[in-house]
């Protein structure tokens, strides 16, 4: 078994992979300004700093000697077939009449920099405090991220980077509600640093394993961590993101089974994610309807007071999916649209494309032409949107082997019983079924994180937890 390299990170490496988090999290994404064309290739901070870093790890590794005993026959089997993967988009990219080329070019861009990030991943968990540095980041930016979500929740106020400040999407809504909505119309969900609510609730489901509640933690750090759990629960049920709701339970399912969580653990866990689920919205709302009520002067907004005077029962995840699937009986609401969308684009897939794939990009084109109502233009599913661009050969490959490196956390896990193994397998399943939130999940940089920590940590031997036999 492969053992982790024992070296003291320098400060400059340190800094390095505090740099790597910040850029796969944060670095997608227009912040500042940060954003710019060339030769129709969109530029981001993530695309600029993913390169330097990838080069700084290379030049170590080169100084070291690069050998098959410190990599495992599992890493260059995944990191061969990612360029497969890339070499294969490539070739549809150019003869697909589906991919335009810009954008084709930039998915296929997009997963070669998820190439480059793995591998400094990989060699940054594989020094001694890599993991460490990594998650406590992670975390760091999570919050950050989840309190400004908190934030647009109270005062309805936005990013620059939200959909919520684009004129192309408020300004219908704005025309449509004049003369009818008393005072200035805001919009009280949350988004984050992203575009859509759902991208922020999907994100917030992959990464709310690291604040599960560990052994031997601080009883201030669970708290700490709870409130953090509390604030994304909050965030999701009222985005209303039942897919990014799903990812959590599996998430959290996950970590109990896997660490064999006792009877009354589980009876609590569930009890108190049902209770918080159901409560948490209106108590949020009581919270801010009360402070605007104590400013002088200030006003309570009216989708503040219409949201207090709402019952209870709402707002629950039962009501929501009860809806939809009435919804879906009368072939209406998203639910039915997604659904459909799933069947018709894999029935395409076989029929059409003969389970080769349609190419880079090609989603979106392929249903336009199609020009139905009933069927969205986004996949709104990494699993479709993989299988329907690329083929069956890079579907397939793809989950073997993802499935293969989960089944090597998990026996991991049996032998040390670290609980690093358990946080990882957590977030390879909360990001299962967030996936399914987002109209488009490729193109988003943290995808590769539970990855590139999955292969990476599927060929690192931990030492033994105390106490595990």
């Amino acid at each position: 078994m492969l053992e982790r390299e024992m070296t003291v990170n320098t400060k400059a490496e340190k800094a390095m992979i505090v740099i790597l988090m910040a850029a796969i999290l944060l670095g997608g994404y227009p912040i500042g300004g940060f954003y710019f064309v060339v030769y129709g290739i969109g530029i981001t901070l993530y695309r600029v700093l993913i390169p330097i870093i990838f080069l700084y790890f290379f030049g170590k590794r080169i100084m070291k000697g690069i050998s098959l005993e410190f990599y495992g026959r599992f890493y260059f089997l995944f990191m061969g077939f990612l360029i497969f993967w890339c070499a294969w988009g490539t070739v549809f990219w150019k003869i697909s009449d589906f991919s335009e080329y810009l954008v084709g070019a930039n998915d296929i861009v997009g997963i070669f920099m998820g190439m480059l990030s793995i591998f400094s991943l990989y060699e940054a968990a594989k020094t001694k405090y890599g993991f460490k540095i990594m998650v406590n980041t992670v975390r760091i930016l999570v919050v950050a991220i989840t309190l400004i979500g908190v934030v647009e929740l109270g005062i309805g106020e936005h990013l620059s980077t939200s959909k919520f400040c684009d004129g192309e999407y408020v300004d219908p809504i704005r025309k449509a509600v004049e003369g009818t909505y008393p005072g200035r119309l805001r919009f009280y969900y949350a988004t984050g640093i992203f575009y859509n609510v759902n991208d922020l609730c999907a994100f917030l489901a992959v990464f709310s394993p690291l604040f599960f509640p560990q052994q031997g933690q601080k009883r201030s750090i669970k708290l700490l961590f709870l409130l953090e759990l509390v604030m994304m629960i909050l965030i999701i049920s009222k985005d209303d993101a039942w897919f990014s709701v799903m990812g959590i339970i599996a998430a959290g399912i996950t970590y109990l089974l896997v660490t064999k969580a006792k009877l009354f653990t589980w009876i609590g866990t569930v009890a108190s994610f049902m209770v918080i689920k159901y409560f948490i919205v209106k108590v949020f709302y009581y919270i801010v309807y009360g402070i605007y009520l104590l400013i002088p002067g200030k006003e309570v907004p009216y989708a503040i007071s219409l949201t207090v005077g709402e019952k209870i029962s709402d707002e629950s995840f039962q009501a929501v999916l009860r809806a939809q699937l009435a919804s879906a009986k009368l072939e209406q609401g998203s639910f039915y649209t997604r659904w459909s969308t799933y069947v018709e684009s894999v029935k395409d897939f076989f029929l059409d494309s003969y389970g080769v794939g349609f190419g880079p990009a090609s989603f979106s084109n392929y249903m336009l032409e199609k020009n139905s109502s009933a069927l969205l233009l986004n996949p709104h599913c990494f699993w479709i949107e993989v299988m329907f661009q690329y083929g069956l050969i890079v579907f397939v490959g793809f989950v073997a082997l993802l499935l293969y490196g989960f089944i090597r956390l998990v026996k991991k896990y049996r032998e040390t019983g670290r609980v690093e193994y358990a946080l990882i397998m957590a977030m390879d399943m909360g990001l299962v079924f967030a996936s399914f939130a987002p109209s488009s999940f490729l193109g988003y940089e943290y995808l590769w994180l539970p990855i590139g920590l999955t292969l990476a940590f599927s060929t690192i031997t931990l030492e033994k937890q105390k106490g595990k036999r």
